[in-house]
């Protein structure tokens, strides 16, 4: 038997210093006292975006002025698989409160296990966060292109990329990375 799966519009709201916003699960509610990155289920009919609106204003008061959609996630609980359309949201008007009598903090999102429990599927993003927005891909072609390549690689590490991936899938030998790796 197939589970459905459930649609769930989760913000993570950012502050202009870094500052996430993770709310407490209520009492009555599966998994109280967990904290997870505000949002709810969307209902027939409402883009991602919209349910994420309408959740935040019914849950913490907001009204959304500026969201983008980020990444979707599927995470099995034990007893629903739930399906996470993360958005970024960045612009918005009013404070947020807790609503549905839930407890707010703005963290770190390094540091957001310090506020507790937080739910399973609130994890990869927090740890996607991390990561830079934007990475280089290298484009080396050949062992001829390798100084070329280095060059470019300086100026982007100066410019502050702190990601690279180095993807040659038609070096030369056949080898593919191993053989870039001996070059490099």
């Amino acid at each position: 038997m197939s589970e459905k799966i459930v649609d769930v519009a989760a913000g993570l709201i950012l502050r202009p210093d870094g500052k996430l916003l993770l709310g407490q699960r209520p009492e009555g509610k599966p998994w109280s006292g967990w904290w997870e990155l505000p949002g709810g289920k969307l209902e027939p009919g409402e883009t991602v975006l919209q349910a994420l609106a309408r959740e935040l204003h019914e849950e913490i008061g907001i009204r959304v002025t500026q969201s983008r959609p980020w990444v979707t996630y599927v995470h099995v609980y034990p007893h629903t698989t739930v399906r996470l359309a993360f958005c970024h949201v960045t612009g918005w008007e009013g404070e947020p409160q807790g609503l549905e009598n839930q407890r707010l903090e703005w963290v770190d999102p390094a540091n957001a296990a310090s506020v507790g429990d937080l739910l399973p599927a609130t994890l990869p993003p927090l740890r996607w966060l991390q990561l830079p927005t934007t990475y280089g891909i290298s484009s080396i072609g050949s062992r001829a292109g390798v100084a070329a390549f280095l060059g470019r690689l300086d100026a982007a590490l100066a410019r502050g990329v702190k990601l690279v991936q180095l993807r040659e899938p038609q070096w030369p030998d056949g080898a593919g990375a191993s053989s870039l790796h001996e070059v490099l």
